[in-house]
């Protein structure tokens, strides 16, 4: 996939975009989620672009595709070769399956009430929860827990899905409101020490827009507290922190639901909940040619959902020959065998390697890894393959002159795009992390008893006087 930026202009705030869609398979679905495209099939590949020729950047892009794989998992590889060694890209497709988990399960769902949940996001979020509730079956078992400054439990433990249960929880969910800070990592531990049920498998569902600032402390929680659970995040709103949603549930072995518009609440956590009860593939491992030295990025796969691929890239030093065999469970033990050398050579496979490397490298923060160790792996690899990182930048200069010679410089205030669906004010930021609002209140609140004292203070002396 290589989207382009063919125009981006800061005064105006408008981009349009260029894909060319590659999918190493047949393509049975393309479908953009927000906006209107064009699309042009070629065989296996796809051209995509805006039907508008520009739009406001005030939400995500989002392309979705559906490959045309039936009956067992698909395996598909490209390969990109540079001096820094042989570079691969591999992505496991499940079959659209309807085989249903048999285990119960013990759903958690975990749903962010803070103040940036405002408007169209909280409503979306009380309609994924209820959309959740409805899919369980007597057999399973739940919990809700929301969270802002502080966070609150429905239930101190799972309990049973029953028509009583569930009464309880659709009324708790319709009452929900956005207020108040994010405190996030309290919730999730929560979550993470509730009692736990050998007879069920646990899933974690945890509703947020993600906007918070401690994502060392959560990726450190998951990785320490997720025991044999499974993290399933979904990210509400049109502008979430897709990055930490994406990275924790990667690390809870879990996937990421992105639901940017109130049209796709049901759709999506249908979806989600479908997806949830049929793993294609768990334990996935791949098995190298004998003496290959290999860097895997991300470093831990998931297992593989109906309806979500997994895609992991790898580095090798040397070319790649041989026979790659992948491994995984589902009733019985699946494998499948891959010649590496007749992988189609495709560019940007290396530049996505090292993106992913990069971030496993910083998420090594979390394990108490220190700066200075994680800097001197990361520079070398940015520098190297040019990408933006905690340590590089990139800097554009436009020498084309913007105005007459001889006129002066004229400068003036470009207001920044309001996420779509947002009720932000017209000045100033939606109640988050912290309590500003409640602190500039008691503030002025202070001041003005302080000014009292001192006009009471002033007349006892005159009259003393």
């Amino acid at each position: 996939l290589h989207p382009r930026l063919a125009h981006a202009d800061t005064t105006r705030q408008r981009v349009s975009i260029d894909i060319d869609l590659d999918a190493g398979v047949d393509i049975e679905r393309i479908a953009s989620t927000h906006h209107a495209v064009n699309i042009e099939r070629a065989g296996r590949r796809a051209r995509v672009s805006l039907r508008r020729e520009h739009v406001p950047p005030d939400r995500d892009f989002e392309l979705a595709w559906s490959p045309a794989v039936h009956g067992e998992p698909e395996a598909v590889v490209f390969r990109e070769r540079t001096a820094a060694g042989e570079h691969l890209l591999l992505m496991f497709m499940p079959p659209q399956s309807d085989v249903r988990l048999s285990a119960p399960r013990e759903v958690i769902f975990v749903v962010d009430t803070s103040g940036s949940m405002g408007g169209q996001s909280i409503e979306q979020a009380r309609a994924a929860l209820l959309t959740g509730l409805e899919t369980l079956t007597p057999a399973d078992r739940f919990a809700v827990i929301q969270f802002n400054s502080v966070h609150e439990a429905l239930f101190e433990a799972p309990v049973p899905a029953t028509d009583l249960n569930l009464a309880q929880a659709r009324r708790y969910v319709r009452a929900l409101r956005a207020t108040g800070g994010t405190e996030m990592l309290p919730a999730l531990n929560a979550a993470f020490a509730m009692p736990t049920s050998r007879a069920h498998l646990r899933q974690i569902v945890f509703i947020t827009d993600g906007a918070v600032g401690n994502e060392d402390q959560l990726i450190r929680a998951v990785r320490e507290r997720l025991g044999n659970a499974r993290l399933f995040t979904v990210g509400i709103g049109s502008a979430p922190n897709g990055h930490l949603m994406r990275r924790i549930a990667q690390m809870g072995r879990g996937t990421f639901t992105f639901i940017g518009s109130t049209d796709e609440v049901d759709r999506r956590m249908s979806a989600l909940l479908h997806k949830l009860t049929r793993p294609v593939l768990t334990d996935l491992e791949l098995h190298w040619p004998a003496g290959t030295t290999v860097e895997h990025a991300p470093a831990q796969m998931t297992d593989l959902y109906a309806g979500e691929p997994v895609v992991i890239a790898a580095r090798l030093q040397g070319e790649a020959r041989g026979i790659l065999t992948v491994s995984g469970r589902s009733d019985g033990v699946w494998t499948r065998q891959i010649s590496l050398g007749t992988v189609a050579a495709r560019p940007g496979v290396a530049t996505l390697w090292a993106r992913q490397r990069i971030a496993d490298l910083m998420d090594s923060r979390a394990d108490g890894v220190s700066s200075e160790i994680i800097r001197n792996q990361v520079l070398p690899l940015a520098l190297e393959y040019q990408l933006v990182s905690n340590y590089t930048s990139l800097v554009a200069v436009d020498r084309t002159p913007a105005r007459p010679e001889g006129t002066p410089l004229d400068a003036r205030r470009v207001a920044n795009t309001t996420p779509h669906g947002l009720n932000w004010p017209d000045a100033g930021y939606p109640s988050t992390a912290t309590p500003a609002g409640w602190q500039l209140a008691l503030g002025a609140l202070l001041l003005l008893l302080a000014l009292c004292l001192l006009r009471v203070e002033r007349r006892a002396l005159r009259t003393r006087t």
